[in-house]
């Protein structure tokens, strides 16, 4: 079902200088190669200290549960690593069940922050 896909990768600025690879906000963006339909798409966005970053993932919903939501996340996870960032987080609705274990796999851990709203984190140093 996703035989003909690649990523692209997008880097955002506030300001009017083109975005680099201090850009505080990237996306990386599954797309079909025939039709250029996208079918995925994942950002991370630092926190103020320059350490964290949230995301955030979007799968089109006839495509969850084949692995995309796996490769966007492991592509945003090598790209925070590399990045030298410490953590990486982000709120998954505590009844997406799939998430959340797809997260647990990934290494994150959960935990309840209310109102039907979990937070996953996942350290990225080995010294915490």
């Amino acid at each position: 079902m996703i035989n003909h896909m690649h990523f692209t990768k997008r880097s955002f600025s506030r300001n009017r200088h083109p975005p680099d690879a201090n850009s505080h906000e990237m996306a990386f963006i599954a797309l079909d190669e025939i039709t250029g339909q996208m079918l995925g798409l994942v950002r991370l966005k630092d926190e103020l200290d320059e350490e964290t970053a949230e995301f955030a993932i979007l799968v089109r919903s006839r495509l969850k549960g084949h692995g995309l939501g796996w490769l966007l996340m492991q592509r945003v996870i090598d790209y925070a690593k590399d990045k030298g960032l410490r953590r990486v987080y982000g709120d998954v609705l505590a009844e997406n069940a799939s998430m959340l274990q797809m997260t647990e796999e990934l290494g994150f851990h959960a935990e309840d922050i209310g109102s039907g709203i979990r937070r996953v984190v996942l350290n990225l140093k080995s010294d915490e």
